[in-house]
């Protein structure tokens, strides 16, 4: 058995793990935890922050600020922010702001912002108010408000109340109801104007 360390903070409940790890149980109400080696938790996980720059798995984690730089292996996640530079698998993620610099797999994400970074990829559904894809980010299915498409990036499924679809980018499917700004280097190989989308979206903000 690799060999664990646990050191806890009791005047901050900081926790902090690194090797193997392992608990039958819960993790809950830390103000900062820390995941540096291999953590295997069979109940829920709760923190008001967490790092993770190795390896968790999980039941339900909960958190206001979070960190992936490792990889998180999760049922749902339910936070206020979260930044992924590694590598997340998640049922459902539902979070206020996330950032993706890496990849998301989820089969659902529901956000207010979203921000999918460079050569970054989700796979699964995002559902969201904001949507920016940077050049060659990559997601399966968009349900959103409002979206950016930056140069090469693509959308196998996109539905929207106003896109911006930038040089190279490439969508298989796209509904709107309000306006479509399609780049004339851009690929869009089916799109509709309609009058609603899967969700409805509050246009007076």
């Amino acid at each position: 058995m690799e060999e664990s360390s646990l050191k806890e903070s009791d005047n901050k409940k900081r926790l902090s793990i690194s090797g193997g790890f392992s608990l039958d149980g819960n993790l809950r109400d830390y103000s900062i935890l820390e995941i540096k080696g291999s953590a295997e938790i069979a109940g829920n996980v709760s923190a008001q922050t967490f790092e993770v720059s190795g390896s968790i798995k999980c039941q339900d984690l909960e958190f206001d600020q979070g960190e992936v730089s490792g990889s998180v292996k999760a049922n749902e996640l339910t936070g206020n922010k979260l930044e992924i530079n590694g590598s997340l698998k998640a049922g459902k993620v539902n979070v206020k702001e996330i950032e993706i610099n890496g990849e998301l797999k989820a089969s659902e994400v529901n956000a207010e912002k979203v921000i999918v970074g460079k050569k970054s990829r989700v796979i699964g559904t995002v559902i969201c108010t904001t949507l920016e894809l940077k050049k060659e980010a990559e997601v399966d299915s968009v349900i959103a408000k409002d979206v950016d498409m930056g140069v090469s990036s693509s959308v196998d499924s996109l539905e929207c109340y106003t896109c911006k679809i930038g040089p190279k980018a490439e969508v298989e499917f796209l509904k709107y109801v309000v306006s479509a700004q399609i780049d004339p280097e851009a690929k869009v190989r089916h799109s509709a104007k309609v009058d609603r989308i899967s969700k409805d979206f509050d246009q007076s903000k």
